[in-house]
């Protein structure tokens, strides 16, 4: 007998739709995962004896992050619609531009010591992760959004959150224990 020197090619071609999910596992270690609901036209190519490649954008419509915070904190949350995974050969490789929101209600403004001219005590914050970079090594940055103050209050309380690892802290905070740092 002698080995097959017969080598395999597959192409497919998927035209996805929201009514199939992408889950993805982003951390054995912590069981972090995503799942999306999208849209997209997918190209794939296997070779035996090579790579295994994706080609095209997918489109989120809805889906969640599964996200665990120095393995305390679970929290799950939710894509914004139209974020896009780009593929142009190695998964890994794709390129990211998602976001995700997780909201907490009732924060108190107090805990910034900037004063009490605000119109309410308590509001409501997304916390926003932006998730950007490649597949294979995504890169997480956190904002706010605090859609229930004003632009003037707003600008005040950004202007104590200063550079990205204070919102990083910030963030935390609220998911952890639901107030501002």
């Amino acid at each position: 007998l002698s080995p097959s020197t017969t080598d395999i090619h597959i192409n497919f071609y998927v035209n996805v739709t929201p009514q199939a999910c992408m889950r993805l596992l982003m951390d054995a270690r912590t069981g972090d995962y995503i799942t999306l609901y999208g849209t997209g036209n997918i190209q794939a190519t296997f070779y035996d004896k090579g790579s295994f490649n994706m080609f095209g954008v997918y489109t989120v419509d809805h889906g969640t992050y599964g996200l665990t915070i120095q393995n305390i904190i679970k929290k799950n949350f939710t894509f914004n619609e139209g974020g896009t995974i780009s593929f142009s050969g190695n998964p890994f490789d794709a390129s990211l531009n998602l976001q995700a929101v997780y909201t907490v209600n009732g924060v108190s403004l107090s805990d910034l010591n900037i004063g009490n001219s605000f119109s309410e005590n308590t509001i409501r914050v997304n916390c926003l992760m932006n998730i950007s970079g490649q597949a294979g090594a995504p890169r997480l940055d956190f904002d706010l959004d605090m859609p229930t103050v004003n632009s003037e209050e707003k600008q005040m309380i950004r202007s104590v959150i200063t550079g990205q690892q204070e919102m990083n802290q910030q963030v935390l905070y609220l998911l952890g224990i639901g107030r501002f740092y």
